[in-house]
Parts: structure tokens; sequence; C-alpha cells
């Protein structure tokens, strides 16, 4: 039972630009830091965003 539990977390639900694996455990926790880090108020809105890409 624990082994189909730990198997079952460490599915592979995507990849990575660079090729790495994202298992389910890893994506649900970057999701979970995402979400906390829009509730601190990080984020950039569209206009923010598009006046930051004119400087590059």
């Amino acid at each position: 039972m624990l082994n189909t539990s730990v198997q079952e977390n460490q599915i592979i639900v995507g990849y990575r630009p660079n090729n790495q694996s994202i298992t389910q455990n890893e994506l649900i926790e970057e999701l979970m830091a995402s979400e906390a880090a829009i509730d601190r108020g990080e984020f950039l809105t569209i206009d923010q965003l598009i006046e930051e890409s004119e400087k590059w």
C-alpha cells in the first residue's frame, strides 16, 4: 500500500523546457508556492509587464 502511494506521487506529469521531468508532487508544491506569492502581492500586472518588457 505504501509503495503504491509513493509511486502515485512520483507520476511524471510534464517536462520543463530543459526536458527535466516534473512529478505530481513537484507540480503541486510549485503551484502552492505560486499561489502564496500571488496572495502576498508578488506579481506583475499586464501593464507592468509591458512597461518592463520595453526595457529589454
